[in-house]
């Protein structure tokens, strides 16, 4: 054999070895083209031939990655959230121009759902007491969910910081599929902190500076207190602004301090609402005694003074005492994004509105929630989202309100 034919079929056999070992290869390239869309109408709407061009390029990356059972990797994540956060804008034009473009095909069926290993068995219960308190209701699974796909995405996160077009998208995915849960308004300000710095680095767009005046040194002072985490520092500095001279932007840097500072506590308390709940439940499990009748009957009776548990409660209590103080922060974070909204040109302003919204979606009694969903019903006819930033908070607004309404999606 030519020594010049051994070396172009042996560079032949190691192309195609290559090609074959990277199956992902076209999958990649289509997930970038419809990023490449996704950016270039970061800042103002797409139209509906361009997001259905995303969407349908998104699920031919999804079903090759499926095809080679690529699910869990970092780019079968951004392809599920890419696809994710184009399908929230699929209105009837984008629908007519999806089927359009798929020419009378028929959609691609839905991933296949993950099989689930089958449950341990459980420890049998012990019959409740008929005289004792009700039993604590078991671990909630929604949130259970919720912790696990928080967690996901901070990996990805992590592992992808320097793209924070991605990691907004993977965050975005995270609050909506998990609405109603601790992790969800975490979820929604982190993935709006990617979008803003998305924002600042590639589309230049970046916060105007504040004018050299008195109320403003101190709405200054307060922003450097509130980059550090330190809210409660913040606060007299806002207010001292507006007492001076109110201005919209000082109200609005105290709704979003009041906010953040919800938020931290929500943070803070979690880890001890989750120990206090599975204490608790431990605890009355253990408060039941085995008795013997003289029959030789046996049963089980509650001990209403078994010390543990009733120190397990008395801490379950005080916790949701710290937890009320989170809700009287947004609370007053609402108070002040109204305060901005009436100084707002026609009294409209997407962010604040929105965040009230948000807000209100915070407490989960019966007239609270009927005051949210009517709110958010309004919310979402009055305001139409120009970009991506103001796309987020209106989509997980209506996210917010399908959850009241019992819907999914």
């Amino acid at each position: 054999m030519p020594r010049a034919y051994a070396i172009a079929l042996i560079s032949t056999v190691l192309l195609c070895g290559s090609l074959l070992a990277d199956p992902t290869a076209d999958a990649l390239k289509l997930k970038e083209e419809a990023v490449d869309i996704l950016k270039a109408n970061a800042s103002r709407n797409a139209t509906p031939e361009q997001y259905a061009d995303c969407i349908i390029k998104l699920e031919k990356a999804q079903a090759i990655l499926e095809t080679a059972n690529d699910n869990d990797s970092a780019l079968a994540q951004e392809v599920s959230s890419s696809l994710f956060w184009a399908r929230r804008f699929s209105d009837v034009n984008v629908i007519k121009a999806l089927d359009k473009q798929r020419a009378g095909a028929p959609p691609p069926p839905p991933p296949p759902v993950k099989k689930t290993e089958p449950a341990k068995p459980k420890e049998p219960e012990k019959p409740q007491d008929p005289d004792g308190p009700a039993a604590p209701p078991p671990p909630n699974e929604a949130e259970t969910k919720a912790k696990a796909a928080f967690e996901a995405a901070d990996k990805f996160a992590k592992s992808n910081a320097n793209d924070d077009y991605a990691v907004a998208l993977r965050w975005f995915q995270t609050a909506n599929e998990h609405p109603g849960t601790d992790y969800t308004l975490k979820a929604l300000d982190l993935a709006r902190a990617a979008q803003t710095r998305f924002a600042e680095k590639s589309l230049s767009v970046k916060e105007e500076a504040l004018p050299d005046t008195a109320e403003m040194k101190m709405v200054k002072e307060a922003d450097a207190l509130a980059a550090q985490g330190k809210y409660e520092e913040s606060f007299a500095l806002y207010l001292s602004s507006i007492k001076f001279k109110e201005t919209p932007i000082a109200h609005r840097k105290l709704a979003k301090a009041y906010y953040k500072r919800g938020q931290q506590l929500k943070e803070e308390i979690l880890p001890k609402v989750e120990t206090s709940v599975a204490e608790v439940n431990r605890e009355y499990k253990n408060a039941f005694q085995q008795r013997t009748l003289k029959s030789g009957r046996t049963y089980w009776r509650f001990n209403a003074n078994h010390k543990p548990y009733q120190e397990a409660m008395r801490k379950n209590q005080e916790i949701v005492k710290e937890a009320m103080k989170a809700i009287d922060y947004y609370d007053k974070a609402s108070v002040e994004f109204r305060a901005v909204l009436k100084t707002a040109p026609g009294g409209k302003d997407m962010d604040a509105a929105g965040h009230i919204g948000v807000c209100m979606c915070v407490r989960g009694d019966t007239n609270a929630r009927m005051n949210a969903r009517n709110y958010l019903v309004k919310f979402l006819a009055d305001h139409a989202p120009a970009n991506d930033l103001e796309r987020s908070l209106y989509e997980f607004c209506k996210t917010e309100l399908n959850r009241i309404n019992g819907k999914k999606g």
